[in-house]
């Protein structure tokens, strides 16, 4: 069986944002962005008239996702300092993106329900929540099992939390990935 473009040997961002809809003028944000590998992606999906809210909590991270604006110049992108487990302090505003995503960043928080708190806080009623994770399984690379989200566990809280679960793409052997819609 022919592999699809997200059951590549490493997780391609351009392809899942694809798959999940991202697309021209959407206001998107990236939240505990790291190096910003879904944060570019973006920003050439939703075009010069959309924006990708580039959030990280890492001071150099966001140094470096800066100089790579400049260098790039993808005007598209505003980078935000905050730590996204307090609500409210990413700034930005209540139902104002289309879609967030939360990849590889629920095994590093310590509250969870509060970074969930401030995805729910500035998606828009029917927008796109797109978590990906480290498989619960042993990978070649990745956090020790314990350190892992149980995707099945998340799944039970997001849609406690009044979200509805509209696919489960396959992914490549190191992630799992859930894509949610705000009810």
């Amino acid at each position: 069986m022919a592999q699809t473009d997200l059951q590549t040997s490493f997780l391609r961002p351009d392809a899942l944002l694809k798959h999940v809809g991202i697309d021209r003028e959407m206001v998107v944000a990236d939240l505990g962005m790291g190096s910003g590998y879904f944060t570019f992606a973006a920003s050439e999906l939703v075009g010069p008239h959309g924006t990708v809210y580039a959030v990280d909590i890492n001071t150099s991270a966001l140094s470096n996702l800066k100089s790579r604006i400049n260098i790039n110049g993808q005007r598209n992108i505003v980078p935000v300092w905050a730590d996204i487990e307090k609500l409210g302090s990413t700034r930005i505003p209540d139902n104002a993106c289309d879609a967030v995503f939360l990849v590889k960043v629920l095994y590093q928080v310590e509250h969870r329900d509060k970074a969930i708190a401030e995805a729910a806080r500035i998606l828009r009623p029917k927008g796109t929540l797109v978590v990906v994770e480290w498989r619960m399984a042993r990978t070649a690379i990745g956090p020790d099992i314990q350190q892992r989200v149980n995707m099945q566990e998340l799944e039970r809280e997001l849609t406690v939390r009044g979200f509805k679960v509209a696919m489960r793409p396959e992914a490549d052997d190191q992630h799992s990935i859930l894509v949610l819609t705000k009810e």
